[in-house]
């Protein structure tokens, strides 16, 4: 009978265990819900209010934007054509 009570023993530890890991993976749980919460507030205030960083003003319209690419790429590409000539010439 002596074994049997150290095994009841053991058992009833380790059901307690199993039970404290859940509480305290509840408690995490909790605990990581209310600070993402606390984040995502943050994060939606600013992506609501984009003037705190920046004023409208400083943007770039997206026409503009267009004209000045397609010409920084007309201008890379004819600077590429003409590493292409200088090397073929060595």
């Amino acid at each position: 009978m002596n074994h049997f009570d150290v095994v009841m023993g053991l058992v009833g530890i380790l059901y307690l265990a199993i039970i404290g890991v859940y509480i305290w993976t509840y408690k995490v749980s909790r605990d990581i819900q209310i600070r993402l919460g606390e984040i995502y507030k943050v994060v939606n205030g600013h992506i609501q209010k984009a003037d705190i960083h920046t004023n409208e003003k400083e943007f770039v319209k997206s026409d503009v934007h267009k004209v000045m690419y397609e010409n920084l790429l007309n201008t890379v590409n004819e600077i590429k054509e003409d590493v292409k000539v200088l090397l073929s010439k060595e």
